[in-house]
């Protein structure tokens, strides 16, 4: 689970960066990321109406992503995510433009399907014309 209630993003990279090294030391073969969404009638739903969470950042889960694990680990551990309600208020998103979600929805799928860390680090050569990243900075330690 990527950002369960009560955890900030930078909460949330760390726990996922230990979690997926943790699975690999332990030889699990395959690794599923679920970034968390917001299903109704339940604590996360409550919490974000009440302003006090958020739905990850894809920011974030490439984030955890490129630091938990190397190309050699994907020799022997497959990583997949598949998120719900990606791009969506109530899902995983960055700003809500739909672009910008696109860009990164497509950016994960692809690397799900090819296994290459490489492909994770597509988002820094991303066009910069996307006001999200620098709000995303500033809010990545409290929300």
């Amino acid at each position: 689970m990527f950002k369960p209630p009560f955890l900030n993003e930078q909460g949330a990279i760390d726990d996922c960066i230990h979690s997926v090294q943790t699975a690999i030391e332990l030889g699990v073969n395959t690794i599923s990321i679920n970034p968390v969404n917001i299903q109704r009638g339940t604590l996360v739903e409550y919490l974000w109406l009440q302003n006090r969470y958020r739905p990850p950042w894809y920011y974030s889960l490439f984030k955890a992503m490129r630091e938990a694990f190397d190309q050699q680990d994907l020799h022997h551990t497959r990583i997949v995510s598949d998120p719900s309600g990606a791009g969506s208020k109530r899902g995983i998103h960055n700003c809500l433009r739909r672009e910008c979600n696109f860009k990164m929805k497509e950016i994960l799928n692809e690397f799900v399907l090819n296994q290459d860390t490489s492909i994770l680090e597509k988002i820094e050569r991303l066009d910069p014309a996307c006001e999200c990243h620098l709000t995303y900075q500033l809010q990545k330690d409290f929300f």
